[in-house]
């Protein structure tokens, strides 16, 4: 069931960069279910990605001017300035495809 938090974590960073399809977020959910074991292509290369680069999510919260911070080593910053090695892959060979 290792897969499952990987599914997660596929679905947290399309929070972030926005590269899945609403199908393949749906068969994500599924998946999460155990109503599905298909994975698409794209979902099969992030996961991959994922297990490299060994990528977590960071810890997100929303403050009281309602905009979505993530924590640092300094503080919190808003998510609209997250950015790492894996987001540059995303954007380069997955969104685009």
């Amino acid at each position: 069931m290792e897969y499952k938090f990987l599914i997660k974590d596929v679905l947290a960073l399309d929070c972030l960069y926005n590269f899945l399809s609403i199908y393949e977020r749906h068969l994500c959910h599924l998946i999460l279910l155990e109503k599905s074991l298909v994975m698409t292509e794209r979902i099969q290369k992030v996961v991959i990605l994922i297990e490299t680069l060994q990528w977590k999510s960071p810890i997100w919260r929303y403050d009281h001017d309602r905009v979505l911070y993530y924590e640092t080593e300094t503080g919190q910053q808003p998510i609209r300035y997250y950015e790492n090695e894996i987001g540059k892959i995303i954007n380069q060979q997955i969104k685009n495809k």
